[in-house]
């Protein structure tokens, strides 16, 4: 049994190392306890509105918390296994309601999947642990790529027993922001106190069914595809491009292979493949692991377009699943490779396989460069495509104020009649440019001319001046229609397509 561990924050516990890190953080400051998953971008909290500061008492495996404002119910934490944890509501005492509440933070894009209840499951013959009958398998609404299956995490219905052994299950129920379980009331009226609701939270990214009756004859069969080709509809969180590595959770040791496909989305049907080079795999195994093969894309999937994804077995394909999601089948016996359309518009089934696929987004080049580069304040700004030297200011303008600075110099002038004429050509530069302030190269050029000058002027600087501010406004006239000033970032695009960042303090 692991132990728990603890930093600054709380006591934690990592679970699912080996397949998709799940940390477990009990006791924090802002809930009763917590999970986050893939780095800490998704997390969901448990008692987030109540005040659990108390008494805690760590024993190997296990929490002991003792909250103040609540001494009639306790709260135990106990780590069953690398892919289980448990957490207890001890009542010490007859509660006034036979219904335990916890309130829940959910992020905007986690779905609670209700799996069958126990008589569903019996009318239709599926078979599983009982504690998966009215549990819910909780998925993130982006799935593959880093996700994996997009499983955070599986709430199982909750067990109770009192001080005398007798035990029964509670009923689970998680709605809008809240989870309940309810107590049989006939069963509570007679318990022997302390009674303990406790209900199991599995991290487990793989299905918890492997039983299905895909007719509904009372005739049901461990989960399989056998020469069809089964699949589910996904959304694309970023696009997909290239060779992808697909891995499906195979447990059984059978005649059994398949190979990964993809298909494009034709009105909420599988349209057209898109996949290629799709390598059929052995999947007889006598240890239950991910089972990876490869597949090529013929396109690139683009951000937030649909498609289906499933496998195609030749012999069989035998895995777990959750209810969930949209999922279709189509045979494929008398095709000797994958179908070029999907042709089967019949039934759909509430199926959530136990696959996904890994993959590369396209390269994009971005290179950022930070430093002094005088735009506005600390921000930047972003420059595209726009012409703007035939605007109310542009390098003609600059120019002329280059020659009427060249004229000057050539006279009897002081350094501040310079220094005033420079300034006026650099708010031209600066109106021209959609910048509040003089860049840096400005601020050199006035104190290059300011320090040259002399009081008869030196013409053959002054006209190698003019000629370089000429060279220079030329040079930005060109660039002028591949920049954007936009939101304060500038960006140059070049014409081979690769973005070249630059991200500027503002002087």
């Amino acid at each position: 049994m692991g132990k728990f561990q603890q930093d600054r924050s709380s006591l934690f516990l990592d679970q699912s190392v080996r397949d998709s890190p799940c940390r477990v953080r009990l006791t924090g400051k802002d809930s009763l306890f917590s999970l986050s998953r893939w780095s800490g971008s998704v997390s969901l909290s448990f008692g987030t509105e109540g005040d659990y500061r108390g008494k805690t008492i760590v024993r190997g495996n296990e929490i002991l918390l003792k909250p103040e404002a609540t001494p009639k119910t306790h709260h135990v934490f106990r780590r069953l296994d690398g892919d289980r944890f448990e957490y207890d509501v001890v009542l010490l005492r007859e509660p006034e309601t036979n219904v335990v509440s916890i309130d829940l933070s959910v992020p905007d894009g986690l779905e609670f999947f209700r799996q069958p209840t126990e008589e569903a499951a019996r009318r239709k013959g599926i078979r599983c642990a009982p504690e998966v009958f009215d549990s819910y398998a909780v998925y993130w609404k982006e799935r593959n790529g880093r996700f994996k299956t997009g499983k955070f995490c599986h709430i199982y219905r909750p067990r109770i027993r009192d001080a005398r052994g007798r035990e029964v299950w509670g009923r689970l129920e998680i709605t809008g922001r809240v989870m309940t379980v309810t107590i049989p009331e006939e069963w509570l009226a007679d318990a022997a106190y302390p009674v303990v609701v406790d209900p199991v939270i599995g991290t487990q990214t793989r299905g918890a069914l492997n039983t299905i009756d895909w007719n509904n004859e009372d005739n049901p069969h461990r989960f399989y595809l056998e020469l069809q080709m089964g699949m589910s509809k996904f959304i694309a969180s970023s696009a997909i491009a290239g060779i992808c590595t697909s891995y499906i959770y195979s447990y059984c040791s059978d005649d059994a292979n398949g190979q990964a496909v993809i298909f494009s989305d034709l009105a909420n049907f599988p349209g057209t493949r898109l996949s290629r080079n799709e390598v059929i795999v052995d999947l007889d195994t006598t240890t239950e692991a991910w089972i990876p093969s490869t597949f090529t894309l013929s396109r690139t999937i683009s951000p937030g377009e649909a498609f289906w994804y499933g496998y195609n077995a030749k012999y069989g394909v035998y895995t777990y699943y959750d209810v969930g999601g949209t999922f279709r089948k189509m045979w494929t016996e008398g095709y000797d490779d994958v179908p070029e359309t999907f042709s089967d518009y019949g039934e759909v089934w509430s199926v959530i396989m136990s696959a996904y696929f890994s993959y590369t987004s396209p390269a994009t080049y971005t290179r950022t460069c930070t430093g002094n580069a005088g735009l506005t304040g600390s921000a930047s700004r972003r420059a595209g495509v726009a012409r703007i030297s035939s605007a109310s200011v542009g390098a003609n303008l600059a120019v002329n104020r280059c020659v009427g600075l060249n004229r000057m110099s050539s006279g009897s002038v002081s350094v501040g009649e310079i220094k005033k004429t420079i300034f006026a050509f650099t708010r031209v530069l600066a109106d021209m440019l959609d910048v509040k302030r003089s860049s840096r190269i400005f601020q050199r050029l006035i104190r290059f001319c300011t320090s040259a000058a002399r009081p008869h002027g030196e013409i053959t600087r002054s006209i190698w001046f003019s000629r370089f501010v000429e060279s220079a406004f030329k040079f930005i006239e060109r660039m002028l229609p591949r920049m954007i000033l936009k939101k304060e970032e500038l960006v140059f695009v070049s014409r081979i397509t690769r973005n070249i960042e630059i991200r500027s303090t503002l002087v």
